[in-house]
């Protein structure tokens, strides 16, 4: 029998895969919040919420002159900010299976960005288990290709699903030439999309919805902020540094799965075989890519054999 791949994976692709578990339960904590206030007005909460405990650390650093060149993560916050805005706009106007396939394609697009924006070409295996994931989310989402008409939903959650491609792989870079830590990218992005949205909630007249009394929205909110937020952008950013973009996406990518999961303990929800087997395709090539087996050849090497 071989090793499980669990005993293989390094400490950062770990954590990306618990990131990945939250972000597969923030989709249903959000719908809940958003029964209380505005697209924007809840974006803005959520991000000054995050900026209000980033900041003073960051400022603090920046007075004893240990921040990089930060302003250079700008572009990405704002490229966070349109993928949100693309991300809600998206589910608003389409199905939430097709929302989960389409956005999964971030996954296939990861590589092609990183291979034409980096001049990195990502490793031959690794396309394969990125259509074995696309394949599992295929079944788990129960989409029937023949079918699909793209409306003007499907087209935003196609914006978004590039748009997380190219932060991964423009987060990536900035890290890597500018010397900057996950605190100041994190900090700069999510400063970014709370002014962002500040903006456009001002613009658009909605103030009086930030003054939300509910305290059920107030807990998803704390929530979505402390683990969805703070923990999961932090750990990306830590990850990006210490590995290739194509591997971060992929391992980001089995959110839908997780997202399932949550959905069948907590919401009662009920899936058939084939969505099951999906959701194991998801996770086998998800656990694969974080053991470093999709850097091994197609064929497992004999010393992989010799550990049964």
């Amino acid at each position: 029998m071989l090793l499980f791949p669990c005993k293989k994976i390094p400490y950062a692709e770990l954590l990306l895969l618990l990131v990945a578990i939250a972000w597969g339960t923030s989709y249903s904590v959000t719908k809940m919040s958003l029964v209380y206030t505005t697209v924007f007005c809840f974006l803005f909460i959520r991000f000054f919420m995050t900026s209000f405990i980033l900041l003073p650390l960051f400022i603090y650093r920046h007075w004893q002159g240990k921040t990089g060149p930060w302003k250079k993560a700008i572009p990405s916050g704002v490229v966070l900010f349109a993928i949100f805005c693309a991300e809600t706009y998206g589910v608003l106007h389409t199905t939430a299976s097709n929302a989960a396939f389409l956005i999964s394609i971030c996954i296939l697009l990861t590589p092609l960005v990183e291979w034409w924006w980096l001049k990195k070409a990502p490793a031959k295996s690794l396309f394969l288990f990125v259509v074995i994931s696309l394949v599992g989310v295929l079944l788990l989402t129960e989409i029937n290709l023949s079918e699909i008409s793209l409306n003007q939903g499907d087209f935003y959650i196609l914006i978004a699903a590039l748009l997380r491609a190219v932060i991964v792989v423009m987060t990536k870079q900035v890290i890597n030439s500018k010397s900057l830590s996950a605190l100041e990218i994190t900090t700069v992005q999510s400063s970014m999309v709370m002014l962002l949205s500040l903006t456009v909630v001002i613009v658009s007249g909605e103030l009086d919805f930030l003054m939300v009394r509910d305290d059920t929205f107030w807990l998803n909110t704390l929530y979505l902020v402390t683990v969805c937020t703070l923990f999961a952008f932090f750990v990306q950013n830590y990850a990006i540094k210490r590995s290739s973009p194509s591997r971060v996406s992929l391992l980001m990518g089995s959110e839908p799965a997780f997202g399932a999961l949550f959905a069948f303990i907590y919401l009662g929800e009920t899936f058939s075989s084939w969505q099951l087997f999906g959701a194991v395709l998801v996770l086998t090539s998800t656990l694969c890519v974080a053991a470093n087996i999709a850097d091994k050849p197609l064929f497992i090497r004999e010393k992989w054999l010799k550990q049964s």
